[in-house]
């Protein structure tokens, strides 16, 4: 199961992770090599630090799909009650034998993660662009 989790909401970070490394200037890992730092050194302490607020979006974003996920979840564990039960499957579950208080409120906590996680990458994420 955490595999596919893995695999669906690996994409979005990908591509967060590739507009995050495109941004950075790369004479600044140049000028680090020319100082004598090797290419380890110049990516951990010129291009990582600059890249943190990408990666924190990316992760994320990442997590926030992987939370909401739903199909991989079925297909490779199936929804059994108090098992593999999780968020997304607890609401199909609920609803299933007719109990849609417990859905709507379990679909209360999923609507209040994805907000908690909108905040974090809008105050933390790539929405400033500011480097120093």
């Amino acid at each position: 199961m955490v595999l596919a989790q893995f695999t669906v909401a690996a994409a979005f970070a990908v591509r967060t992770m590739r507009v995050t490394f495109d941004e950075i200037d790369p004479r600044l890992e140049q000028v680090a090599l020319t100082l004598g730092c090797s290419r380890a050194q110049a990516f951990w302490m010129v291009a990582f630090p600059q890249a943190r607020r990408g990666l924190l979006t990316a992760a994320t974003l990442a997590w926030a799909r992987a939370l909401g996920e739903f199909g991989p979840i079925l297909v490779f564990s199936g929804t059994t009650r108090l098992r593999t039960e999780v968020l997304p499957t607890s609401v199909f579950l609920e609803l299933s034998v007719g109990n849609v208080e417990a859905a709507v409120a379990v679909s209360f906590l999923l609507v209040a993660a994805a907000v908690a996680v909108l905040v974090v990458v809008r105050v933390f994420g790539l929405g400033g662009h500011a480097r120093g």
